[in-house]
């Protein structure tokens, strides 16, 4: 997918998907709830997995436009942090898969499974 998309692509642990214990029933809760600021035990804190996954694009921002592979989440939480989007309702709005670009504008949806 790099390839034809003319990306770089890397492989950073710190783009892995929010630390958290196994769920067995009621995952769309639980993760509704962690998204909407609700401090769930064994739940990774929001604001540590904003600052790993910004720490990453910051590290390999200097080797041009790159490709970000990670979990529904995490990538929540990322584009949760500027405010303007919902994070719970991000979330909840993903397809597996689903691509996104990020810019200094703003976040637009590029891939879209249509279910």
């Amino acid at each position: 997918m790099a390839d034809v998309l003319g990306l770089n692509a890397i492989s950073d642990d710190r783009l892995r998907e929010v630390q958290r214990p196994w769920i067995e029933s009621n995952f769309d809760d639980a993760v509704t709830r962690y998204l909407q600021g609700n401090l769930i035990e064994g739940w990774e804190p929001i604001e540590q997995v904003v600052s790993r996954l910004v720490d990453s694009l910051v590290d390999h921002s200097g080797d041009g436009p790159i490709g970000v592979v990670t979990h529904g989440t995490a990538m929540a939480c990322l584009v949760g942090a500027n405010a303007l989007t919902n994070r719970a309702l991000f979330w909840s709005d993903l397809t597996m898969p689903d691509a996104w670009a990020l810019s200094g504008e703003g976040i637009t949806r590029l891939y879209h499974l249509k279910t």
